[in-house]
């Protein structure tokens, strides 16, 4: 017969309360016992984490993790506990406990164990309580380390932090945060380059502040060098996906103004797009979709550029013959292919025609709000670049009105977006778009 978990905590506990046995020790003597009532002890969660859910038990791990003689100890025993649903509670308490145990003495071994614990412990509702200095100096200090495992570890643990907790991000930007994680573009491990990159990356997403925002854009671009550092990875990496998806993702937060993007155009970043474009094969993977995304979205904002638009045109014209067929039913990749097309071709009217007679990209746009009924996100990119391919091509236009769906795209003017989907979503039952 098998015992049950509630009981088994409960011999534990009386070897704690009635014998005083410390807990492992009480754990090992309640086994002994089950199983000589003869009970089947398999399946019964047997570390410290199963048994010490009480207030006592709380305040006993706690104890254990500052009398703990060394922080690798103390990392023993926390992992012993965690990750345990009961516990979520005390996690800000035990990192804040570790983190008292680190000092200028502490080994580059013993840092890294704390790293990668805070990487496991550290979720969306316990981070906000622990922005100490002691955290901050961890991770800086651990990002400008000559060691690369605990280099990494840092870097990782950054990427896990810094999505969750903008104050937390605040505070290692002004403490150097982004000077540090420039010099290490420079890193010959594409493995820390890419987490170097994903870093830039969510400092650029929990900016909620404007201002904080451009501000962290201006220190990353005010680095000498940091554009041809740029241009100099998309060569070293050339036949990295991960490593060209990446940087397109930080190009694509830098270049917000036409300055930036004009001293990339005079670094030929369209060579290093058009290159990405050539390398993509038949493979339809999740992979390279993603890519085509970072190219996309890339390439859309290098259009905001006036002096770009064109040449970024005729790069779209030569890749739209092979991509559209292959990647038509993939609404993430059709809606940034969407908006990158809406802002290229922008104040350029002689590039709508060509959109709509060459490529049939009103019918495309139509296709996909009839195939993805419900995605949103899809839904504003099609409708984005209807209205420029309405506004611009008469053909476009002679169509719409034939289908009677004209009326249906400038229904949002009026009544709004939702009820323009819903009037869409009938109107395209009854249009054959392959007529």
């Amino acid at each position: 017969m098998r015992i049950s978990q509630k009981a088994f905590n409960e011999i534990v506990r009386e070897n704690i309360e009635d014998f005083e046995y410390p807990v492992e020790e009480a754990i090992q003597e309640a086994i002994k016992e089950a199983k000589l009532q003869g009970y089947d002890v398999s399946g019964i969660l047997q570390t410290v984490n199963a048994v010490m859910l009480d207030d006592d038990a709380v305040e006993l791990l706690i104890a254990r993790v500052k009398e703990a003689d060394s922080l690798l100890e103390a990392a023993d025993v926390v992992n012993q506990a965690f990750p345990v649903p009961d516990y979520e509670m005390l996690k800000p308490t035990v990192v804040s406990v570790l983190l008292d145990k680190i000092s200028e003495q502490s080994t580059v071994e013993e840092q890294s164990a704390l790293i990668r614990i805070l990487i496991s412990l550290v979720s969306d509702d316990s981070i906000d309580c622990i922005n100490s200095d002691k955290l901050l100096s961890l991770l800086l200090n651990g990002v400008q380390s000559t060691d690369s495992p605990l280099r990494l570890s840092a870097l990782k643990c950054l990427h896990t932090f810094l999505p969750q907790c903008e104050a937390i991000s605040n505070s290692l930007c002004d403490r150097g945060l982004i000077r540090c994680l420039v010099r290490l573009l420079n890193s010959d491990s594409e493995e820390e380059l890419l987490w170097v990159l994903k870093c830039f990356v969510d400092l650029d997403k929990n900016a909620s502040d404007e201002r904080v925002h451009l501000q962290r854009i201006r220190a990353i671009t005010e680095n000498e060098g940091i554009f041809d550092t740029c241009m100099d990875l998309y060569s070293r990496f050339a036949s990295s996906r991960a490593a060209q998806l990446h940087l397109n993702r930080f190009v694509t937060v830098v270049a917000k103004s036409n300055s930036v993007c004009e001293t990339l155009e005079s670094l030929h970043i369209l060579d290093a797009l058009q290159r990405q474009f050539t390398l993509l094969t038949e493979e339809h993977s999740e992979e390279e979709a993603s890519l085509l995304v970072s190219l996309f979205q890339l390439a859309g904002t290098l259009g905001f550029a006036d002096k770009l638009k064109l040449p970024l045109f005729e790069m779209m014209k030569s890749v739209l013959p092979s991509l559209l067929p292959r990647y038509r039913e993939n609404p993430v990749v059709m809606a940034s292919l969407c908006n990158c097309l809406t802002t290229v071709c922008l104040r350029r009217k002689e590039t709508y025609p060509v959109l709509v007679e060459t490529f049939q990209m009103h019918r495309v746009c139509l296709e996909c709000l009839q195939r993805f009924p419900d995605n949103g996100t899809l839904h504003r990119a099609c409708y984005g670049l209807l209205r420029c391919l309405v506004q611009n091509c008469h053909e476009c236009e002679a169509y719409l009105v034939k289908n009677g769906l004209l009326e249906v795209l400038e229904a949002d003017k009026k009544k709004g977006l939702g009820q323009m989907v819903q009037q869409m979503r009938i109107a395209l039952k009854s249009v054959d778009l392959n007529a």
